[in-house]
């Protein structure tokens, strides 16, 4: 698909939305704060993304956004390294619990000095 293609099926698709929900340019216009000139810029592409946003939340379309741009997935990768450190601090913990333990025995069966 070229950009012109997709921005064509997108304005298409807005119009329709809108039309389903019994808007009118003007009022769509007036419920964003643009002018109809910003409006049309929609349909050559050459909106901002703001606007375009604005368009979205305004036909109520932003709930599909996740389908638009997943959010990033962990990579197993990712998960491996953070359990080997989870792994480690348990490790480090345990260790530091010992030595403590250790030397409070230690410190215990020594004899006081009078």
């Amino acid at each position: 698909m070229t950009d012109s293609t997709i921005t064509e099926e997108l304005y298409r698709r807005l119009e329709l939305r809108r039309k389903a929900l019994g808007i009118n340019q003007e009022k769509m216009t007036e419920s964003l704060g643009i002018t109809p000139k910003t409006y049309r810029s929609i349909k050559q592409g050459t909106c901002s993304l703001l606007v375009f946003l604005m368009a979205l939340r305004q036909l109520d379309l932003l709930g599909n956004f996740e389908l638009l741009i997943p959010s990033e997935a962990k990579r197993p990768t990712d998960v491996l390294r953070e359990e080997e450190k989870q792994r480690k601090r348990k490790a480090s913990q345990f260790d530091d619990n010992t030595m403590n333990k250790n030397t409070t025995d230690i410190l215990g069966s020594r004899k006081k000095l009078k």
